[in-house]
């Protein structure tokens, strides 16, 4: 909003019109050579910007109380997190981190290193069956030939069919977060048991043997809008999926030990994917991944290429001898490659082929990621080589305080396994998703809703609609899902499901699930409960009863497991009205080695994805950046990791942290409040390390005792410059601080590493400053009274000249007048007259 004050006549102009203001309302204070202050009253500061300021004086500081978030602010908000995405990237480029006062720390892949393991074993009887078995899964992360690996195995025994391995996976990961350990520029590579999601329209994901690359630095980017979530676990477990704190679905982990859920929802900006899986005997195993949805929009100029190579449903460890041909199996690949063409359009172009269930087929699409009315979007064209194509479009941003995801497909004559075949072919499909907090004087409510409408190649449509409702308060979490489908315009069924939680005490927790119909009948089809108590320390003990009002039929359980440290163990009893009863003995341990030394703990927790880290600090005497003789070690400092504080070093400056931060490239800092030395600061701007799990960096991070340096600034007449910009620039000709001088025209700067320095006026002033070098040794860290001279500005060549031409004719002007005037007083004295 441009804005216009016009102090000579006491009249502001800006969006709303115009308008005068009182005389002493605006104050220009000018010290000269275009330096000066501008004081407006916070009055008119509000009807100028249309805002909310007040001065609170015993806090020296300006309150803002605008009832919105400002454009402004808006777009700062976003232009940070961008910005800090971009910074991660950039930080991952070795030649960027040699540009800066930076200290990267590697953590290389090794050929070998001790295997982080989790062992979870069920043995059950059933009394029906007369049917003794026992599954066991073992899964696990290590380094190997230079990877990461993760690893998976489950068996399975029982008295009728013996011992059987009923799958066993291994994938191969290694990323490049230095930037320079994998070839042509890749960040990512991934080989064994892998997968890849190809355009939404083509397949929603395809998995089996093979291998995948991406020169993306950070985790690959999904389609901006939905993901597919996926993972392993001890089958049986409930697991249930989260975004932002809000339940998106739930299931259960099938007999592979696999859980997946397809089509989880994004919206613009961060999305925080939280899965939790529940074991029987209160075990509770959480993962969390971040999506930021901004990222799908690349730097202008910047190129980003995928590629996947997968023998489709094939194991790299095959265990089923018996495994049918699907006609799906076969070579799948899949190549993309998106650019940045400005900070609102990324365009891409894809090429997929597999093998579908009417054959081999090759796709292309081309289309673009843009930012555009404050949200998000994807437009994208499909051509199938041996036919028809489509067109699909997607849009998210926020509204009225609620997230919106809006979808619309076109499909013509086009046919693929996420489309389906023949007459079942979607012709379109539209989607809108809306979902939102309400806070209320009693607790949070959220609302959501989602309607799906598809129509086919038959002529027939179909429409689905849910809507949720979860209400948050202290100790009580109440959610409703109900869903309804229609089919050519008649509405076929719906129904609902009901549950509650509740904490009656710091021991007890209740959970209620209530399954009704809605249409065509009203009726009642289960309903589940559940009382669970524990000690919150070892016991914990469970009774749920599940309901079946269809078939009449109750089922009850009892558990009880106990916590003893290193390993989990209980025991469970369930039967039902039919007098069918099983017995099941569980335990679960994982074995990490995570001890400062490298040995192994045994933990009832799941502790395989842990990462470890060991950091020193100390007094950098010699100034040589590695701890070596005479440097002494700091005790009591604590260091920040990713943000994250973490504890305080011992007597010999180290502290041993143990799943410190999340994954990837991490900062370490020391937190300055916590140095008995204040002077002291870190030799470098920042320290880096990469976490990852199952390895130990070691980090040393030298401090340095710092100084300061001050000085005035001041007219040539000798009057002080206030407000005047100052630089201190470093041997790199960079800007290390900046700082305006005080009304007398002073300036200082503090915590200065020893160097080297130049202090200068910012040139944005355009003044005629001579800059003042200095030198700051660690044994004489002060230095005083580097002070600045503004000088009188340089007259322009120009007008230096006009000046000499006007001297020259003024002198040859008085020669002029002189002659004249002897002529004339030569010829008065011969001839006498008075004439000259």
């Amino acid at each position: 909003n441009v804005y216009r004050l016009d102090v000579a006549n006491n009249v502001y102009a800006n969006a709303g019109g115009s308008a005068p203001f009182s005389e002493n309302a605006v104050i220009v204070q000018e010290f000269g050579q275009g330096i000066g202050d501008v004081y407006v009253a916070t009055q008119l500061i509000n009807r100028l910007w249309d805002l909310r300021l007040n001065v609170v004086y015993e806090d020296l500081a300006l309150s803002i109380d605008t009832p919105r978030l400002l454009p402004f602010e808006r777009d700062k908000l976003r232009e940070e997190r961008q910005e800090d995405f971009l910074a991660k990237l950039r930080l991952e480029d070795e030649e960027e981190l040699a540009a800066q006062n930076v200290a990267f720390v590697p953590n290389d892949y090794k050929l070998i290193s001790k295997p982080a393991v989790s062992l979870t074993n069920e043995s059950r009887w059933d009394k029906e069956r007369s049917l003794l078995s026992n599954n066991t899964n073992v899964s696990g992360t290590s380094d190997f030939l230079k990877t990461h690996a993760d690893y998976n195995v489950q068996t399975r025994f029982d008295n009728e069919d013996g011992y059987d391995v009923r799958n066993a996976r291994l994938r191969m990961e290694r990323r490049a977060h230095k930037g320079d350990e994998l070839p042509l520029g890749l960040k990512l590579a991934q080989g064994g048991d892998v997968s890849d999601r190809p355009s939404s329209l083509i397949d929603k994901n395809v998995s089996g043997t093979g291998l995948f690359v991406s020169n993306k630095p950070f985790q690959r980017q999904q389609s901006f809008d939905v993901i597919t979530v996926e993972g392993t676990g001890q089958p049986g477990w409930d697991v249930e999926i989260y975004n932002g704190g809000k339940l998106e679905n739930f299931g259960v982990v099938n007999e592979f030990g696999e859980y997946r859920f397809d089509n989880v929802q994004l919206t613009y900006g961060k999305n925080k994917i939280t899965t939790i899986l529940y074991g029987p005997q209160g075990q509770v195993i959480e993962d969390e991944e971040i999506y930021d949805i901004a990222n799908t929009l690349l730097p202008k100029g910047d190129l980003q290429v995928e590629a996947a190579m997968i023998d489709v449903n094939q194991r790299l460890v095959e265990v089923d001898d018996e495994r049918k041909e699907r006609p799906t199996d076969g070579i799948y690949r899949n190549v993309s490659v998106k650019t940045g063409f400005n900070e609102y359009l990324s365009p891409f172009v894809t090429n997929t082929s597999l093998n579908t269930r009417d054959g081999r087929k090759d796709y292309v699409t081309a289309g673009a990621n843009f930012s555009a009315l404050g949200g998000l979007g994807l437009i994208e064209g499909y051509k199938d080589m041996r036919g028809g194509s489509a067109l699909d479009m997607r849009y998210s941003a926020r509204f009225a305080g609620a997230r919106l995801n809006m979808r619309s497909s076109f499909m013509n004559g086009f046919e693929s396994d996420g489309v389906n075949f023949g007459a079942a072919a979607k012709t379109y499909e539209g989607e809108i998703r809306a979902f939102g907090n309400v806070p209320t004087p009693v607790g949070g409510v959220a609302l959501g809703g989602n309607a799906v409408h598809t129509e086919y190649e038959s002529g027939s449509d179909s429409t689905y609609i849910t809507t949720s409702q979860a209400y948050g308060f202290p100790g009580l979490r109440f959610s409703n899902v109900t869903n309804s489908r229609l089919r050519e315009n008649s509405h076929e069924n719906s129904s609902g499901r009901l549950s509650l939680r509740r904490r009656l005490s710091d021991f007890w927790n209740v959970r209620g699930v209530l399954n009704y119909d809605i249409f065509p009948e009203k009726d009642l089809s289960g309903t589940r409960f559940e009382a669970r108590y524990t000690d919150r320390a070892n016991f914990t003990s469970s009774f749920d009863v599940n309901h079946d009002l269809q078939d009449q039929n109750t089922y009850f359980g009892v558990d009880a497991s106990y916590d003893f440290g290193t390993f989990l163990g209980g025991v469970g009893l369930n039967w039902d009205t039919e007098n069918n009863i099983d017995a099941v003995l569980r335990t679960s341990m994982s074995l990490g080695p995570y001890k400062e030394d490298g040995s192994y703990i045994a933990s009832s927790e799941n502790i395989t994805k842990q990462t470890a880290l060991k950091s020193r600090v100390f007094q950098d005497v010699d100034l040589d950046g590695v701890f070596s003789e005479g440097d002494i070690p700091i005790e009591g400092a604590r260091l920040i990791i990713d943000n994250i504080k973490a504890g305080y070093t011992d007597e010999d400056g180290t502290l041993y942290s143990v799943n410190p931060a999340g994954r990837g490239v991490a900062e370490i800092e020391v937190e300055q409040s916590s140095l008995s030395n204040e002077l002291l600061v870190p030799a470098y701007d920042t320290t880096y390390t990469v976490l990852r799990p199952v390895t130990r960096p070691f980090v040393d991070i030298p401090m340095i005792i710092s100084g300061s340096v001050d000085g005035n600034a001041y007219f040539e007449d000798g009057r002080p410059s206030p407000t005047l910009r100052v630089q201190l620039i470093d041997q790199e000709n960079e800007v290390v601080q900046e700082t305006v001088t005080d009304f007398d025209g002073f300036y200082s700067f503090n915590y200065v590493r020893p160097g080297n320095y130049t202090v200068r006026a910012a040139p944005s002033h355009k003044l005629n400053v001579e800059p003042a070098a200095f030198t700051l040794a660690q044994n004489d860290p002060f230095v005083y009274n580097v002070d600045l001279e503004i000088a009188a500005p340089e007259k322009p060549a120009l007008l230096k000249s006009l000046i000499k031409l006007k001297g020259l004719l003024e002198k040859g002007r008085d020669r002029l007048f002189y002659s004249a005037e002897s002529s004339s007083s030569s010829s008065s004295n011969s001839i006498g007259s008075s004439s000259s």
